[in-house]
């Protein structure tokens, strides 16, 4: 029989729907009726006696009016006796609730037998086992909840014993519990009465808040002692201290560290000495005080925690004490400070304003006026230049969604005194009603804070600089099928898939208008075809998409999405174009892509082959016409990481070497020419060697104004330097001059928001820049008007106003041209002093028209977007024909034709040329190429109008020519005996000469400048006689 009982409520989102269930605890006496006999013999009830309380746990879901009992022992004073739960009514407490795998969900957390963590199945509605670890907390019912390592889950915090400071955290990684132990970290003594002089009363509170805001549980301990002044019955006094251990992250192993950010100690007296008046946290007055944790605003002041007493109220805002790490004061990268400045979303000023008054939601939606709690990022700060932040309507939904976010938010551009023209807000916009998804985006160059956020954000208003409108396809699934209404018992299993469909944007500079549908998605919402329109028409870009079945079928040929068909058409200036791809694949991989012409006549078919890890290891080419094929391999690494080795479609291979950080260490070439490449520990390259060209080093430096200087020293002498600023502006650049010790600079400079507005001509080191040539902008248009002046006077004006970029000379000639584009980018006039040239196209974007006056030049293009005919009438028609690999086969002119020939490489074996409009009496030739091994053409041959023409060339081993000749018309030219130093420079050379029976001969010798490796001499070797010599070079910067 039972008793009496108490219920106790605690919620959670056990289900993670986002609305909130409830354990319901209650506890019930338990008692065992005692029976006897009465007078008359017969047996009666004589009375009751309780044996125990029963703990009775519930799962109430009040959506779909589920109730049903949890039999689980929960409680660590829990035990079964019997059919019975018992449990201490002393000790009892509910059971803990918390996130302990970071799902989303609450579970429940048991503390009997080690820790058991349950979360709810929910299509059976019952608890299931989730983790188990052996740790046990040591002091029953005593558990702090938190989130000590910043992970989303919960951990628990528990003193080793009653009377002791040592603490054990558990911390769950959701699917393990982990713990970790503290030795003197604070005295858990909950209530403590000292001895009877002053029969002092200690009551401790212990708590786990997130003070700093940083993501991480804190550690809090709040003392209030009353006490009776020696030997006095009725003259109790009061005060109160407290301790706050600041987690300051992890250990090594993962272990968080607390750090005693403040404290405050109990007193006697007031901290003037005082017993009988009142400080901060002294009282004369005998009441224990009342600790309350949060964010609290009273009286217009932020606090983070309420202390009650009698006589007072007691706010405290630790401010510095906190070290908010949550919000980062500033950010030093690469020399560069940026200060962030934060504001509490208070409805007040222009950082934040609240539309609860303009255009409020409705229930379960909320217009959040303010929140004391939440700070947003105001401004950002680097140098001289700044970035603004707004933010518009918060909302939040009652119904366990929490916070939608901000209806609208704006960033401005980077800007600084005197540039406030330059401002460029740009905006979006969320509908809190659809999902909280993207709705608009806009820009707008303004100083008018009104302006930031326009009443009217669509295309007609001209304001703008650019716009951007989203609309959604957005169905309910349930089971598979699309539905209007849902249940609240079907809401959890109910799929919402949300997926774009119209998307409408349009550049008002340049008055470009697009508009993007997604008109068919197939089952599982892949989009099938898509349209879109630019201008209302002056394009139509139409994409279908065909997929493969999908394979859900668990293994590796599960699949979903994979393309089968892809078709695109164009249609634009009165013209269509037409494209086709199509897909198979092998082991889901992709086995052969087929690109289709314009008219599906012909296609061009890769075809893969793959090593284990999915890379490609081989590719050939065929086509639709002959069998012509081109094959190119690549081969990697034992982890499938890098490419080792890359082989053309001549059979010729490069092998590198990587470092772990995919770095190349080593190329080596066809010709076995190897590249070895040095790094330090940051993967800056410090030297790169090859065995021709000798070693290049390069040197990096950091000045005191994060300023970074790379010299690079080149095989040859010379060296060159390259200076970046902070924000990544190249502002000067120096390398060596011709005369020996000298070097030469040139000078950039940037004004405060990085446009270049000076650059020096080259000068002497050592000597100032005294000729710039300047860069000014006019900001009071946008985009703005660019003037540049250079050095010898001579002004240019750029500016650009709608589609059309004018360059205007402002003295001299004062000439002018302009260049006007359309709707989709291609230029359609051009305009200079002599008139204006016209252009067409068609609808692939290929010109096939420019007119000048009354000249029309025409170009036709092939089913594979190739030139086909050129007609300018002027000069005649000209006509091409291609093989099956796109290479021209045939060129017909008005005066004749070309024809080439290729090997089965693709390399060209033969070419003729003939005049066909005299009979090749002006020119018929025959050329035939031959090639080594290595692909190098070594010899040409043929026929010019009957006269034999011939060429030759041989290598080295490394591939440098050695020598070259040539004869025709019964002279022959030779160049011979090609000597190179160890830079890869021609040192020595014989150059000859035969004709009418006469060789005529020379030896050449190449000097260099040894300071900065630049040719200055060339001489006959054997006279010794010079040449050609250098004497001065003009002043320039070599890279």
């Amino acid at each position: 029989m039972a008793g009496n009982s108490q219920f106790k409520f605690l919620e959670g989102d056990f289900n993670g729907d986002g609305i909130s269930e409830f354990i319901i605890s209650t506890l019930k006496e338990v008692q065992e009726e005692i029976w006897g006999y009465d007078w008359n013999g017969y047996p009666e009830q004589q009375g009751a006696e309780v044996i125990g309380h029963e703990v009775f746990d519930f799962y109430f879901d009040p959506l779909t009016n589920t109730l049903k009992r949890v039999n689980l022992e929960l409680s660590d004073y829990s035990k079964y006796i019997g059919p019975y739960l018992f449990t201490s009514p002393y000790y009892y407490r509910p059971v803990p609730l918390g996130d302990f795998d970071g799902d989303g969900k609450t579970d429940l957390f048991s503390l009997i037998s080690g820790t058991k963590i349950y979360s709810l199945n929910p299509i059976t509605k019952e608890f299931e086992l989730k983790v188990q670890s052996p740790s046990q907390i040591s002091v029953r019912g005593v558990a702090l909840l938190g989130d000590f390592n910043g992970d989303g889950k919960t951990d628990i915090m528990s003193p080793v014993a009653m009377d002791s400071s040592d603490w054990k955290m558990f911390i769950s990684t959701g699917k393990s519990i982990i713990e970790y132990y503290y030795s003197n970290l604070a005295l858990y003594q909950p209530q403590h009465t000292g001895a009877p002089t002053k029969r002092r009363n200690t009551i401790r509170n212990y708590f786990t808040p997130d003070l700093n805001k940083d993501g991480k549980s804190d550690f809090f301990l709040f003392q209030s002692e009353v006490w009776f002044r020696e030997w006095a019955i009725n003259n109790p006094d009061s005060s109160y201290g407290f301790i706050y251990l600041r987690n300051d992250g992890a250990d090594n192993v993962g272990k968080p560290i607390f750090t005693n950010a403040y404290s405050l100690n109990t007193k006697e007296e007031t901290s003037w000495g005082d017993k009988d008046d009142e400080d901060i946290n002294y009282s004369k007055y005998g009441e224990h005080y009342l600790p309350l944790l949060g964010n609290f605003r009273l009286s217009q002041l932020n606090t983070d925690f309420v202390i009650i007493h009698k006589t007072k109220l007691i706010t405290w805002d630790l401010g510095s004490k906190l070290d908010k790490m949550s919000r980062i004061k500033s950010i030093i990268q690469g020399g560069i400070k940026t200060d962030i400045e934060y504001l509490p979303l208070i409805n007040e000023g222009n950082i934040y304003k609240s539309y609860a008054d303009t255009n409020s939601v409705s229930y379960p939606y909320a217009n959040v006026r303010e929140n004391l709690k939440y700070y947003v990022v105001s401004k950002l700060t680097q140098d001289q230049r700044r970035q603004e932040f707004r933010y518009r309507d918060l909302i939040g939904n009652l119904h366990g969604r929490g916070i939608i976010g901000f209806r609208q938010m704006a960033r401005s551009t980077f800007c600084a005194t005197g540039f406030e023209n330059t401002k460029i807000w740009s905006g979006s916009e969320i509908n809190p009603l659809n999902e909280g998804l993207p709705y608009k985006d806009w820009s707008i160059r303004t100083t008018d804070e009104n302006k930031i956020f326009p009443t009217d954000i669509s295309l007609n208003n001209t304001q703008l600089l650019s716009f951007k409108q989203y609309d959604y396809k957005i169905d309910k699934l349930l089971n598979g099928n699309i539905v209007t209404n849902v249940s609240n018992a079907d809401e959890p299993k109910m799929v919402l898939a949300v997926n774009p469909h119209v998307t409408i944007s349009k550049d008002f500079l340049k008055n470009i208008k697009t508009v993007h549908t997604v008109e068919q998605y197939n089952e599982i919402y892949l989009p099938k075809k898509s349209i879109t329109i630019v201008n209302d028409g002056v394009a139509i870009s139409t994409s279908e998409l065909e997929y493969y079945p999908s394979d859900l079928n668990v293994g590796t040929n599960y699949s979903v999405g994979k393309p089968k068909i892809k078709s695109d058409i164009i249609q634009a200036y009165g013209d269509t174009k037409s494209s086709k791809e199509e897909y198979v694949y092998e082991d889901n991989l992709l086995k052969t892509l087929k690109t289709w012409n314009r008219d599906n006549t012909g296609y061009i078919q890769e075809t893969y082959n793959y090593d284990g890890f999915g890379n490609v290891t081989q590719k050939t080419i065929t086509n639709s016409i002959d069998a012509q094929t081109k094959v190119t391999s690549t081969e990697y690494d034992s982890k499938g990481r890098f490419a080792v080795k890359k082989t053309d479609e001549l059979n010729l291979s490069n092998t590198i070497v990587y470092n772990d950080w995919g770095q190349l260490l080593s190329q080596t070439d066809p010709l076995n020419n190897v590249l070895t490449n040095t790094y330090d520990s940051w993967g800056k390259l410090l030297k790169s060697k090859t065995n021709l060209e000798g070693i290049t080093t390069y040197q990096y430096e950091r000045d005191d104004s994060a300023n970074i200087i790379v010299t690079q020293f080149d095989p040859d002498g010379d060296v060159s330097k390259k200076f970046t600023n902070k924000l990544g502006q190249e502002y000067k650049i120096s390398s060596k001059a011709f005369g020996q010790g000298q070097f030469i600079s040139q000078d950039t400079q940037y004004d405060i928001l990085g446009r270049k507005i000076k650059e020096s001509e080259p000068y002497f080191e050592g000597q100032s820049a005294n000729q710039w040539n300047v860069l000014t902008y006019d900001d009071s248009v946008f985009p703005a008007k660019a003037t540049a002046t250079a050095f010898n006077g001579k002004q240019m004006e750029t500016s650009v106003s709608g589609s059309t970029t004018t360059v205007k000379e402002l003295n001299g000639y004062g000439r002018i041209t302009s260049k006007t584009t359309d709707a989709l980018n291609n230029v359609i006039s051009s305009t200079d002093k002599g008139g204006t040239i016209t252009f067409g196209y068609n609808a692939a974007g290929e010109q096939i028209k420019a007119q000048y006056a009354e000249n029309i030049v025409t170009t036709k293009y092939d089913a594979w977007g190739r030139k086909s005919e050129f007609n300018d009438p002027s000069n005649g028609l000209y006509k091409y024909e291609y093989n099956s690999f796109g290479q021209p086969k045939k060129i017909i002119s008005p005066k004749g034709t070309k024809e080439y020939t290729y090997n089965n490489l693709g390399q060209l074996v033969s070419q003729k040329e003939i005049s066909t409009v005299d009979g090749g009496e002006a020119t018929n030739k025959l050329i035939s190429f031959t090639y080594d091994d290595k692909g190098r053409v070594i010899s040409k041959s043929g026929t010019s109008k009957g006269e034999s023409y011939s060429s030759n060339i041989s290598y080295d081993p490394q591939g440098r020519v050695l020598s070259s000749s040539e004869s025709s018309n019964g002279k022959y030219f030779i160049q011979k005996g090609i000597t190179y130093d160890d830079k890869a420079r021609v040192i020595f050379y014989e150059k000859q000469l035969y004709s009418s029976g006469i060789l005529t001969k020379v030896q050449i010798e190449n000097v260099y400048n040894a300071w900065n490796g630049e040719l200055y001499q060339v001489k006959d070797r054997t006279s010794g006689k010079t040449l050609w010599e250098l004497k001065e070079l003009m002043l320039k910067v070599r890279f």
